[in-house]
């Protein structure tokens, strides 16, 4: 037999169906996209705010009562800097022009009552003017004006409450959502795309089943055939035997002579071709 011939696939010999690598692929992918989602659903920020206080302040406003106050460091995705000072912002602070180290710079200095009725969002920028800086984060200068004042407003809502100490550590956490995003932690795009992975693993693997099923009835049924085949193989064979072991002077009148028998072998190829060959041998002369 020449190397380049296939083998026969005969039928004591269980043809290999092979793993279901589709099925295999969608489980593994589906299992990364849900253990994607948990990690990222429940990672929390290991980052801090970190709040220094200089000068003197109202409202019971120091080091000392801030520290107090914070029953735990406020958490951030990203270091910053929180400043409380208790004086006015230039106006080179103002635009986000702040000392090395100095992320976020809050002044606690009161502002003057105003008698003049204005819209609320004047209001707001009448009373951040001058009492909060912020290092430039958004592409739009106009975003960082307005987280600016969101700052500001957590501070002087707390401190309109008489939380002093609390309302720094209300600015900080304010300045933490403002200018520190995070990653996105909804988990229904994430809950999503493991059920759809779930389904698709799901109905890839009753395939594969269903395909291995068919092949394997395929492959009894011709291995109950060749047996059957084999047993009438033999039977001729052994009526032959006793046919040539009778004397011929006693053999019935009119049988035939013993002319060439034809043997018919069924073989089973790979992709499950059948094929079928006779060959004839002819009997010795008795």
């Amino acid at each position: 037999m020449s190397r380049k011939s296939k083998q026969l696939i005969r039928s004591h010999n269980r043809p290999d169906f092979g793993l279901p690598w589709i099925p295999i692929f969608l489980g593994v992918v589906t299992l990364v996209i849900g253990m994607t989602g948990v990690v990222v659903t429940t990672m929390q920020p290991r980052s801090e705010v970190r709040i220094v206080v200089e000068g003197q302040h109202p409202w019971n406003i120091s080091q000392e009562t801030v520290e107090a106050a914070l029953d735990e460091p406020v958490a951030s995705w990203r270091p910053l800097t929180l400043v409380v000072t208790d004086r006015t912002l230039s106006l080179e602070e103002q635009q986000g022009n702040l000392a090395p180290g100095t992320d976020i710079l809050l002044s606690t200095k009161l502002p003057e009552p105003s008698k003049d009725r204005a819209r609320y969002d004047t209001i707001r920028q009448t009373q951040a003017l001058d009492k909060v800086g912020i290092r430039p984060v958004f592409e739009d200068p106009a975003q960082d004006l307005v987280a600016g004042q969101d700052v500001h407003d957590a501070y002087q809502v707390n401190v309109g409450l008489g939380h002093g100490p609390l309302a720094v550590v209300a600015a900080a956490q304010e300045a933490s959502l403002q200018l520190s995003d995070g990653p996105e932690q909804s988990f229904w795009p994430w809950l999503m795309g493991t059920i759809l992975g779930l389904v698709l693993t799901a109905f890839a693997m009753s395939q594969a089943l269903r395909h291995r099923s068919n092949w394997e009835a395929r492959f009894r049924r011709l291995t109950a055939a060749q047996r059957r085949l084999a047993g009438v193989v033999l039977d001729l064979e052994a009526l032959e035997v006793t046919y040539l072991a009778i004397d011929p002077e006693q053999r019935p009148r009119g049988s035939p002579p013993p002319g060439p028998r034809c043997v018919t072998r069924l073989w089973i190829w790979p992709a499950w071709r059948k094929k079928s060959s006779q060959r004839c041998v002819r009997a010795p002369a008795a």
